[in-house]
């Protein structure tokens, strides 16, 4: 994330609401200075007071993090890059600290190895004998106990359901190292997830253009105003997939879909959410869930999934078409009836501010 981008944005949103820095700092219970810093990218908010910085300035947290106002159709992409960002800055603490650990505990226990190994096959006193065992084996322990607490920090300890962290034993370490010797963590526990086509969970809508004299000289806008005010979906990287908007009355739409990219040559295989409603120009698709679904959030959910699913499958030679691409699986939870559990799906994206708020506080 671009701290200077974000300090020059909470600077301007504090100016429209007519706040100095001091009135800002008061509010908030803390010092003048920490705004200044702030708002010269110095430092960024802390997690505890960011949801409190939002409210008084009139944003979002998905906005502070980006660092500038979000369009609504453009919302759902942002928030997705944003969580993306954070969790690689804590990826890249938590290397940062493994490293750091690896650096620590291998020379110390090859010393303490080393130690063991004269006291037992060099001649010396007893007592002298005595005294380097015992000195190695606290060493080895010390710097066990230290890893676990560096693992632990790191998150590798701590309970995706509840959050509740553990410091396991040293073998429990050493074990689970040797079964996560190829370092892919996951974020959320998928164990009890199960597989679905994606076109048994969706069909396709073929969803054209009512005005025969359609012209796109004429007849789209890359600006959204008044007169073309619908979204529509092609061959788009970003912005949520729309590059044009049209008049709806030239247009037939649908609503609550996911838009697939079918081609491009980056585009292709990108996958948005599209709660409002919608139009297809073209080179691009819109689905819609079997089982109705009026959430916004779950609608996010199913987008991520399905880019995971699709994204690095196509390309521009292998279109991203839907008789290929409904055949392939998502992971999704499941019900205690083995069904989709939407609720869940829905509860996960409305805690994204959480979200973000918790991985903050990993930096603290």
């Amino acid at each position: 994330m671009d701290q200077i981008k974000i300090g020059k944005f909470i600077a301007s949103c504090r100016k429209e609401q007519g706040m100095t820095q001091a009135v800002l700092a008061e509010k908030l219970g803390i010092s003048d200075r920490a705004i200044s810093k702030w708002e010269t990218g110095k430092s960024m908010p802390d997690s505890g007071i960011m949801l409190d910085l939002c409210e008084l300035l009139k944003i979002n947290v998905n906005e502070l993090l980006s660092g500038e106002r979000i369009m609504a159709e453009a919302y759902d992409k942002r928030a997705e890059e944003n969580l993306l960002a954070m969790r690689r800055e804590v990826e890249e603490k938590n290397r940062q600290m493994l490293r750091t650990e690896y650096w620590i505990a291998f020379p110390s226990v090859i010393a303490g190895l080393v130690m063991v190994f004269v006291a037992s096959f060099i001649e010396m006193p007893v007592w002298l004998r005595i005294v380097l065992i015992v000195f190695a084996l606290v060493m080895i322990f010390t710097v066990a106990f230290i890893a676990v607490g560096i693992e632990q920090k790191a998150g590798y300890y701590e309970c995706q359901n509840c959050h509740h962290r553990y410091v396991p034993t040293y073998w429990q370490t050493s074990l689970e190292s040797l079964k996560q010797v190829d370092d892919k963590k996951t974020a959320v526990d998928i164990s009890w997830w199960k597989e679905f086509a994606i076109g048994d969970l969706f069909d396709k809508l073929n969803l054209g253009i009512k005005n025969p004299q359609f012209n796109k000289a004429l007849d789209v806008s890359e600006e959204q105003t008044d007169e073309f005010n619908l979204p529509l979906v092609n061959a788009k990287h970003g912005n949520n997939g729309i590059m044009f908007y049209g008049r709806k009355e030239d247009f037939e739409t649908a609503s609550m879909t996911i838009d697939i990219v079918q081609n491009g040559t980056i585009a292709t295989g990108d996958v948005y959410a599209q709660p409002q409603e919608t139009g297809v120009l073209w080179d691009a698709y819109l689905i819609k869930l079997k089982h109705e679904i009026k959430s916004e959030y779950t609608l996010m959910f199913l987008a991520v999934v399905i880019e995971r699913a699709i994204k690095e499958r196509f390309s521009y030679d292998d279109k991203c078409v839907w008789d290929k691409a409904s055949l392939l699986k998502v992971k999704l939870p499941v019900d205690s009836h083995g069904c989709p559990d939407w609720a869940y799906m829905q509860g996960i994206m409305q805690k994204s501010e959480l979200c973000i708020k918790q991985l903050k506080q990993a930096f603290v």
